[in-house]
């Protein structure tokens, strides 16, 4: 079973499921832009079983992946766990089209989306505002296990 092309991306960049062989270049980019324990990343088995359930896509362009999405199904609630773009490509929409695409692979089926953004991250509350969130609340200098999340409604 090969991947899904989801979406195409401004500047030559696809966005599809990642693939098997993704691993590495999938779990570089996330650690090299999130705590592994405050963002919850999982280990390589887990990532590989998420890349394997199709809950990961990727930008990619002929140089490799430029961005990750790795996403999660609660009943019908869809939540962007977290979202990479490699430095070189970030102002070239990719972040964009990875939640984009995340949209239409589940809009019939979903009644929200839902995701963490930490509050400082300037760039990530546009990207997350010009698509259709909004912030329901914040909690500075504290982490929030992901019992106690908020999830903010898609806008229609």
């Amino acid at each position: 079973e090969g991947a899904r092309d989801t979406a195409p991306a401004p500047g030559g960049v696809r966005v599809e499921e990642a693939r098997e062989g993704d691993l590495e270049a999938v779990g570089r980019l996330l650690r090299e832009h999130f705590d592994p324990v405050l963002a919850e990343l999982p280990g390589d088995a887990g990532l590989a079983a998420s890349i394997a359930s199709g809950r990961v896509l990727v930008a990619r362009a002929d140089d490799g992946v430029t961005g990750v999405l790795h996403e999660g199904l609660e009943g019908r609630v869809g939540w962007i766990r977290q979202l990479a773009v490699v430095e070189a490509a970030r102002g070239c929409h990719v972040g964009r089209s990875l939640v984009e695409a995340q949209f239409s692979r589940y809009a019939a089926g979903l009644r929200e989306f839902a995701l963490w953004v930490d509050v400082a991250n300037e760039p990530a509350l546009r990207l997350y505002a010009s698509t259709g969130y909004d912030l329901l609340g914040q909690r500075a200098d504290e982490y929030l296990p992901s019992s106690e999340l908020q999830s903010p409604e898609r806008r229609s």
